[in-house]
């Protein structure tokens, strides 16, 4: 979840695009889900569970890690070159994940307990989304402002504009240059917003797909 955000929040505040293309990115992986996940519940039945929920995790934190590699770009017209690989091995990761985890979960009790089993998954489903964004959030403005601190010392702004500049940090893609600073430091100014945020992106990227990872260990071990 928190990857998926990082992603959109990337894609427009540094990459160029609009909300409406960063939407349609996503195609792919909704495709895959419609297209695969049906199948995939029904060969969970079939064959059991457990090598779809190691190999699922597994493809989707490569999908992610390979995401946390791309740096800046042109805009939408590298797209293909650039975020798709990446949304295409997360989305297949993925769509060999859910049905399986839910068909697991419904399986784990009796049939009068199905509507429990599924609350509760829904819930930690919410629940976790709810705090990955929170906790990552936090952990994005950090990143950002030691990358931001690091890209402005070279810059020949004063004190008070460089805490200016600084107290932008919270915004991560969407900070603004100050006003009152010269037009060639502005420019220098937001060049280093767009590459602090490219490194709390490909940050938040990598503490995503190790959480993956670590989901797939989940089934060897239990």
């Amino acid at each position: 979840g928190a990857g998926m955000l990082f992603l959109s929040l990337n894609m427009v505040q540094a990459q160029g695009y609009t909300q409406l293309q960063s939407g349609l990115t996503f195609l792919p992986f909704t495709v895959l889900m419609i297209g695969i996940a049906r199948f995939a519940g029904a060969w969970a039945d079939k064959f059991g569970p457990r090598m779809f929920l190691i190999f699922g995790p597994a493809a989707a934190g490569a999908g992610l890690l390979l995401l946390s590699f791309v740096g800046q770009t042109r805009g939408a017209s590298e797209y293909w070159t650039t975020f798709f690989p990446g949304i295409l091995v997360f989305g297949l990761g993925m769509a060999f994940t859910v049905a399986p985890l839910t068909a697991t979960v419904m399986a784990s009790v009796s049939d009068h307990f199905s509507g429990t089993a599924s609350g509760i998954n829904n819930a930690m489903t919410r629940i976790s989304n709810v705090f990955a964004n929170a906790i990552f959030g936090a952990l994005a403005v950090l990143f950002f402002s030691g990358a931001l601190q690091d890209r402005i010392k070279p810059v020949p702004v004063k004190a008070a504009q460089k805490q200016e500049i600084m107290a932008q940090a919270a915004n991560l893609g969407n900070a603004k240059v100050p006003k009152g600073i010269d037009p060639k430091q502005s420019v220098a100014v937001y060049k280093a917003y767009h590459e602090a945020f490219i490194f709390a992106y490909a940050n938040i990227m990598l503490l995503s797909a190790g959480l993956v990872f670590l989901g797939a260990f989940m089934p060897v071990f239990f």
